[in-house]
């Protein structure tokens, strides 16, 4: 597609470096990330609708890059892009995206996302609330057209699978990792993390009174996260989905992929760093930094100690977390 407008990303300086910025919480957690590498933005996620921290970020970004244009360029006119992978449509996921879709500003070159879930899906198998998350992901696509974004449709990750991204620039290596499976169909086993979803769902448990598609939403939608892996020569980030490792279903990722799969430098935890008990997860991954997603008074007190003694854990709470690689050393930087 021809641009019809300047694009920022072309002034951006080439220094062979992987930026990953962690946006800091808000309220009681929320994730947004962001890869920067020679001129290339990939979103992760962004945060709640009212947590503007991302938001801020590409704008400070863009008007960075645009610093290094000639006086000529017409800044009205000029749009960062952006690609945006969304883990889930949970809202302290993906909340923020409506108002960075409608933002002249920026650009989405491609929208990635898990597949919709078997339960969500038109038909006789829909269930109420895990439609409506799943619906808002859908409800973005007008904004795309409507903004003039280069992406018009959300390209659907199938389960089971590992799917390779090749950015167009730089020697930076792209990965998304699905579910093995989709954790809202009916099985019959309660092997490799079943149990939870039937459990949720049966009458007979205490859950279901409270809420009957508790166990729905947040069972298949979590499990259905999208893990992203970014690759740098010798360095690796992983930022994972919020899995827990109570229903298995951290598990079942780890086992279908193969431990050798998430090795890496830097580990989001998943589900938060928050009651999911992630033992398998930082043992195979063996990571120098991890990052809590939650406060450190939140943290789950056992995933804590574990990290202390393979890495050294920087909480969102704190504040914003920069990590800088250029394929053989990092470094981070904690700031408000």
């Amino acid at each position: 597609m021809k641009r019809d407008y300047v694009c920022v990303n072309d002034f951006a300086p080439r220094d062979g470096r992987l930026s990953v910025y962690f946006k800091k919480m808000v309220k009681k957690k929320s994730d947004g990330f962001a890869a920067v590498f020679d001129g290339q933005v990939y979103l992760i996620d962004g945060g709640l609708a009212v947590d503007l921290e991302m938001l801020q970020y590409l704008i400070q970004l863009r008007e960075k890059w645009l610093s290094f244009a000639p006086e000529t360029v017409d800044r009205k006119s000029a749009r960062l892009e952006v690609h945006v992978i969304v883990s889930h449509p949970h809202p302290d996921h993906m909340g923020i995206l409506p108002q960075i879709f409608s933002d002249p500003r920026f650009c989405v070159q491609e929208l990635f996302a898990p597949t919709r879930s078997y339960r969500s899906k038109p038909g006789p198998n829909q269930l109420g609330k895990l439609t409506e998350y799943e619906d808002k992901l859908e409800a973005l696509l007008p904004l795309l057209e409507e903004y003039h974004h280069v992406a018009r449709d959300v390209i659907r990750i199938p389960f089971g699978t590992k799917h390779p991204i090749c950015p167009s620039e730089g020697d930076v290596l792209l990965d998304l990792y699905t579910a093995p499976f989709d954790w809202s169909e009916d099985r019959e086993s309660e092997d490799e993390g079943f149990g939870y979803l039937q459990r949720s769902s049966n009458p007979h448990n205490p859950h279901y009174a409270a809420n009957p598609e508790q166990g729905w939403i947040n069972g298949a939608l979590n499990g259905n996260s999208l893990w992203v892996k970014f690759r740098k020569g010798k360095q690796t980030v992983l930022i994972t989905g919020d899995q827990r490792a109570t229903d298995q279903m951290l598990g079942a990722m780890i086992r279908y992929h193969g431990e050798e799969e998430f090795c890496c430098d830097v580990l989001k935890l998943t589900h938060h760093g928050e009651k999911n008990y992630p033992v398998d997860l930082i043992r195979a991954a063996a990571p120098s930094v991890t990052v809590f997603t939650v406060t450190r008074e939140r943290s789950t007190p056992e995933t804590v100690e574990l990290c202390q003694k393979v890495s050294t854990p920087y909480y969102l709470g704190d504040g914003n977390l920069l990590v800088t690689l250029n394929g053989e050393s990092i470094e981070v930087k904690q700031y408000e």
